[in-house]
């Protein structure tokens, strides 16, 4: 045993080495034996950044930048905007340290705005800032648009923009303007570091931190995680030297109740999109549970223990590096790159199509009852469905989410369920969703989105619903065969039937 520990050990130092000449250098400097030569790269772009060391001086110096443009101590509030990778890491910091001026917004369906409405009371109060790593996502733009023009604010100059430097040239030619507030993503102004691991090194997570809590706080914080920063790569890629002759990528982790909520969108695409389909046959899961709770984790998942990084808020520094570390090293160990995610460019192939055509399939209004027949019917007879993965295209509280999922799995005790909120969940889960054999997947709309009356511009709000819409269709598309399509029929509706 204790040999087996040695080995484990040394070759866990290897990995860490890779990582590390990997992370510092240009990619036709580092060494062929050096696996992430060659899956560490999307082509021939870096994406390795995140696992540099940064001192806390540099990083205070760049948030100094940010603060100011920010207008930190003028304004009482900031409305961060974006997507995906781009906005999960804003959410984990804003829950795991109970933010109560940040607030992350990642919805095209603004019946989410009555939860949220007293954010938005003093508009002067409130810096708008999007972020968008390539300069160019339109959800990001479109909410950017539609809350300039709601809180009085014009889109171009009084807008703060996070994104990398390299697509400033891209960001110019949509506004229309170069005379712009932006703050670059990474703190040494580089742009290797891809969405789903840019937390905790970039401003996707260190910004509404300086917004919020005491720089004396910040700053010991990152020290901690910088103290630790050796020892947890080594840990994490002892770990996956432990899970590295497993057949696929079903995962669980186990965090503190307060944990899950805040990190489950955070984990699930740092592993789904990382490992999903990018070889053929191997199959990528991801359960994020309550380590209190009793559920039941199938046999073949792999759970990862997390406690030592999961026991306090100050400590999610090192959480989520470790994480992100496990990623990359099972990675390597199974030949998979982790930083691209090809299969995406297929389903934004489609909807762009759809935009030009503006022809979206109909979406048949069902009730809860029928989709649940339908699903029936669709996944009977296929012993191969093991999950069945809810997609909702619109905005649904925490509460009704687990209401639906909690329905969904007692009609079919058999599978497991899932529930998610698109279009999120195409920016986190798409790339495995491609090849998932082992998944039914229900894409669902409203059968009509509540629009805040007198409040938005009508336009602009309508404009997000019909870029809802096309998402879910172009999601449809390009995943039928494997999945249903329909309009959930509102509660009202389905009880005034049944009368």
């Amino acid at each position: 045993m204790k040999k087996t520990h040695k080995t484990a050990v040394a070759s866990a130092q290897s990995l860490v080495q890779f990582l590390r000449e990997a992370s510092s250098l240009p990619q036709s400097s580092i060494r062929d034996t050096n696996p992430f030569k060659f899956l560490g790269f999307d082509r021939s772009s870096g994406r390795l950044g995140w696992a540099r060391k940064a001192e806390y001086g540099k990083i205070e110096e760049e948030a100094g930048k940010f603060l100011k443009i920010a207008q930190y101590q003028q304004k009482k509030k900031y409305l961060f905007l974006g997507m995906g990778g781009s906005i999960n890491g804003i959410k984990v910091a804003q829950r795991v340290f109970n933010l109560t001026n940040v607030l992350a917004w990642d919805s095209l369906d603004f019946s989410l705005f009555h939860e949220q409405e007293a954010f938005f009371k003093n508009p002067k109060e409130i810096t708008v800032i999007g972020i968008t790593k390539s300069g160019t996502t339109d959800e990001t733009h479109l909410l950017v648009k539609t809350f300039a023009h709601f809180l009085g604010k014009d889109p171009a100059k009084e807008i703060v923009w996070i994104l990398d430097d390299s697509s400033l040239s891209k960001l110019y030619h949509l506004l229309n303007q170069t005379d712009i507030k932006t703050c670059s993503l990474q703190i040494d102004k580089n742009d290797d570091i891809g969405g789903r691991f840019s937390s905790p090194t970039t401003f996707v997570f260190l910004a509404p931190l300086f917004l919020s809590l005491p720089h004396d706080r910040v700053k010991q914080c990152w020290e901690d995680f910088l103290a630790s920063h050796d020892q947890i790569m080594l840990d994490a890629a002892q770990a996956a030297l432990l899970s590295k002759e497993k057949p696929n990528g079903y995962f669980a982790i186990k965090l503190p109740a307060s944990f899950v909520q805040p990190l489950e969108t955070w984990i699930t695409q740092l592993f789904q999109e990382s490992i999903g389909s990018k070889k053929e046959g191997f199959l990528a899961k991801t359960l994020v549970l309550d380590s209190a709770g009793n559920a039941a984790i199938p046999a073949d998942f792999t759970l990862l223990d997390v406690s030592r990084y999961a026991d306090a808020p100050d400590h999610i520094f090192a959480l989520l590096f470790y994480l992100q570390c496990f990623v990359a090293f099972f990675s390597i160990l199974k030949d998979i790159n982790f930083v691209n995610q090809d299969y995406v460019e297929e389903y934004k192939r489609v909807l762009k199509e759809l935009k030009k055509t503006d022809e979206c399939a109909a979406a048949e209004t069902l009730s809860l009852q029928a989709l649940e027949a339908r699903i029936s019917k669709k996944i009977q007879g296929n012993p191969a469905v093991r999950f069945i993965e809810v997609v909702y295209f619109g905005h649904l509280s925490v509460q009704q989410i687990e209401q639906l999922k909690q329905q969904l799995q007692r009609q079919f005790p058999g599978q497991t369920v899932f529930v998610f909120l698109g279009s999120d969940w195409n920016h986190h889960s798409y790339q495995a969703a491609f090849k998932a054999q082992d998944t039914f997947f229900v894409v669902l709309t409203a059968e009509e989105y509540a629009l805040p009356a007198g409040q938005f511009a009508g336009e602009d709000v309508k404009k997000c619903v019909t870029l809802l819409r096309q998402i879910s269709c172009a999601t449809y598309k390009t995943l039928a065969g494997r999945a249903e399509y329909a309009q959930l029929q509102s509660k009202k509706e389905q009880g005034g039937r049944k009368k």
